[in-house]
């Protein structure tokens, strides 16, 4: 997870004194078969490094063809969606529903000092692929902004 933040230094940092649970996934996956769903609640917690928010790792689903809906339980955060090169961000609140249409790579981002809860619906057989997101991130970082909560930008890389 730490490779996954812009600022190195801070990780570097952090690390050296301690190795923070960033957040926490509680899953249930019933059957694989298709038509079944699986559920998961998300415990995102509150955090910067350097000045970038706190984040899932994200993924696409193995089958690009299924569909996924976060509802918000507590917390306010992002969910950045991102497919061919195009990026989207939808906020996330408590009562709040977002949906992630298939093929969309998708990550939670905190920007609520207190922590991040949603649930996730998915189809069980739709399968997680984290290693696209590892090698090639996303197109936005969500970073601390005084004045308008956060702010979306480019990665430097």
């Amino acid at each position: 997870m730490s490779e996954m933040f812009e600022d190195q230094e801070s990780v570097r940092s952090i690390l050296r004194h301690n190795n923070p649970v960033i957040y926490e996934v509680y899953e249930v996956t019933n059957s694989s078969g298709e038509g079944d769903l699986s559920f998961a609640t998300t415990h995102l917690k509150p955090g910067t490094i350097g000045q970038e928010y706190y984040m899932t790792k994200g993924h696409l689903h193995k089958k690009r063809s299924r569909a996924e809906v976060y509802i918000g339980v507590e917390g306010r955060g992002v969910i950045l969606l991102e497919k061919d090169g195009k990026t989207h961000h939808r906020e996330i609140h408590p009562r709040g529903v977002v949906y992630v249409p298939p093929g969309w790579a998708h990550r939670a981002v905190n920007v609520s000092p207190s922590d991040l809860v949603f649930l996730a619906v998915y189809p069980s057989d739709a399968g997680h692929d984290y290693e696209h997101v590892a090698r090639f991130g996303f197109g936005v970082r969500v970073l601390r902004d005084p004045v308008a909560g956060y702010r979306l930008v480019t990665p430097s890389g």
